[in-house]
Parts: structure tokens; C-alpha cells; sequence
């Protein structure tokens, strides 16, 4: 689960597939030079949006490194997974 708080940098969310969707957080830990991040892959299984019982797969780490630098590269991911996202549905 994300912790939303005055600490978060920031959030990002990303329909991946007609049945998946992808939600990532940075929350600082160390003042431009640690950060956790916090991310999950949601399955569908029915369309119904808060009574259903989707699948949600949740992974935790840390980055070091300046605000930027982890910014810049959470964008670049979200790019990365919005592309293939857009290229398997062509």
C-alpha cells in the first residue's frame, strides 16, 4: 500500500491493458538522496471498480540519488510501459 503523506514526490498511474493497470509512488526518505519506492500491478477480474477481487501484486524498494535524477527516471519507466502498453494494443 502507498503511504500518501507530505513526504511523496510523486505518483504515477498507467492503464497498461483493457485488464491491467500500473500505480507507482516516490516517497522521500533522505532530502535529495534517498527514496522509496513503492509500485503495483493490478489484474482485473470483472469491471466492477471497489467491490471487486482484482489481483494486486505490490513491490517495495529504495533509490538513491537527487529528486531529479528519480523523477526523471520514474518518467522515463512510465514512457517505457506506456509505449509497450500502446504497442501491444496495435
Amino acid at each position: 500500500m502507498i503511504e500518501f503523506d507530505e513526504k511523496i514526490v510523486g505518483v504515477w498511474y498507467l492503464v497498461t491493458t483493457e485488464a491491467q493497470d500500473w500505480l507507482a509512488a516516490i516517497r522521500e526518505l533522505e532530502p535529495d538522496a534517498k527514496y522509496e519506492l513503492t509500485y503495483r500491478f493490478r489484474y482485473y477480474k470483472d469491471h466492477k471498480i471497489f467491490d471487486s477481487d482484482d489481483t494486486k501484486n505490490w513491490y517495495h524498494g529504495t533509490l538513491s540519488g537527487s529528486r531529479n535524477y528519480v523523477v526523471l527516471n520514474m518518467r522515463r519507466i512510465a514512457r517505457e510501459l506506456e509505449s509497450r502498453a500502446l504497442g501491444s494494443a496495435l
